[in-house]
């Protein structure tokens, strides 16, 4: 097997940022059952895409077959790629 084909077979997590807050250790020490977290962004708003802890795109937020799903709606190019995903 040549060395891109194994390269390109490699597996990479992606993950879909839905939304962020802040909270004090002591309002994360009363969470519960039940408790409602509300997040910085509306529902209509995309999630952010992120390979590597880059932010790779954006994408629409969608449910097929009980399951949540994102549809790619924004790419970004590489030198304009958003910083780290904790920052």
């Amino acid at each position: 097997m040549k060395t891109i084909d194994r390269f390109l077979k490699a597996r990479v997590e992606l993950k879909v940022i839905l939304g962020r807050t802040r909270m004090t250790l002591s309002e994360i020490n009363d969470l519960e059952k039940g408790s409602i977290i509300t997040l910085d962004k509306n529902t209509i708003d995309p999630g952010d895409l992120y390979i590597n802890d880059k932010c790779i795109g954006s994408g629409e937020i969608l449910v097929k077959n009980c399951k949540l799903t994102t549809r790619m709606t924004k790419e970004y190019q590489k030198d304009k790629q958003k910083d780290n995903y904790n920052d």
